[in-house]
């Protein structure tokens, strides 16, 4: 049985192993959990760490336009460089996804990482 590297985020129960959560068994699985969970944190969330997270909540209700969308870009490049030094932001794409029960933004995260003799790229996709 292969070891875990760390909690996968989202958490999930662990159905197969009888343990709580699921957990990730690979590099690139650890970032992108690591990755996921530090960008849908708010600031002022996780205790004793009042600066860890983002403030992307906070473009919720601003103009879908340019300079909001360079805003969330420095957001997440600023955090992911202060928090996740071995993972470097390649491109975010900015998708508006609207209909009649939904008003929401993709946000598309592409990525590489290095750690040691790890590395590889890849991409996670948010929904705000």
């Amino acid at each position: 049985m292969a070891r875990a590297i760390n909690i996968q985020f989202p958490l999930e129960d662990d159905t197969e192993t009888g343990y709580c959560f699921k957990t990730t068994k690979i590099t690139k699985d650890a970032v992108r959990s690591d990755l996921a969970f530090l960008l849908y944190t708010a600031k002022g969330e996780r205790w004793y760490e009042p600066d860890w997270g983002t403030d992307l909540r906070k473009f919720i209700f601003e103009p879908n336009d340019n300079i909001t969308d360079s805003d969330i870009i420095e957001e997440i490049r600023k955090t992911v460089n202060k928090y996740l030094p071995i993972v470097n932001i390649q491109k975010v794409d900015i998708t508006p996804v609207t209909g009649p029960t939904k008003n929401q933004t993709l946000l598309t995260v592409y990525f590489t990482y290095q750690d040691g003799i790890f590395e590889g790229r890849d991409f996670i996709e948010l929904t705000f």
